[in-house]
């Protein structure tokens, strides 16, 4: 159930499969492709990074899981497209994320900060106001899970 003012967090999980990690970098042409490799793009790609016999490639994906209260994880919420979301954020990179959201809300903000940054007092109060700022409509606040 929703409530205006709710704190929510979205819970995402790393998916493995495939082929048997290198420490060798994917060549650019692959990164950002269709989430699901066939076996042949897969081969491919393992082919392209030659990696040595003792190592291992895995391909994943990020796979985003449900929202849910922060106050109570048994408490679900699913996004309408009628909600404004300020989105909070400490992760390295959150431009898959904001993508992902972006269609699911009205208007989504985005309060970003490094990777595992320490938040203050002053920073949180400077959440506060941008949230209270975006007005009467129907809003939320969402969090990545730690």
């Amino acid at each position: 159930m929703y409530t205006p003012g709710t704190l929510m967090v979205l819970k995402s999980s790393r998916v493995s499969g495939g082929v048997p990690t290198t420490a060798a970098k994917v060549p650019k042409r692959h990164k950002k492709k269709k989430k699901h490799l066939n076996m042949e793009q897969k081969q491919q790609i393992i082919e392209e990074i030659k990696p040595f016999k003792y190592q291992h490639v895995y391909f994943s994906a990020l796979q985003y899981g449900s929202l849910y209260s922060f106050y109570d994880a048994n408490t679900k919420y699913e996004l309408q497209k009628d909600t404004d979301v300020l989105l909070l954020c400490g992760i390295a990179n959150p431009t898959g994320l904001k993508s992902y959201l972006q269609p699911k809300a009205r208007n989504l903000y985005t309060r970003e900060f490094r990777d595992h940054y320490n938040y203050e007092m002053l920073d949180l109060d400077s959440v506060r106001q941008t949230y209270e700022n975006l007005g009467d409509t129907k809003n939320i606040l969402i969090t990545t899970e730690k």
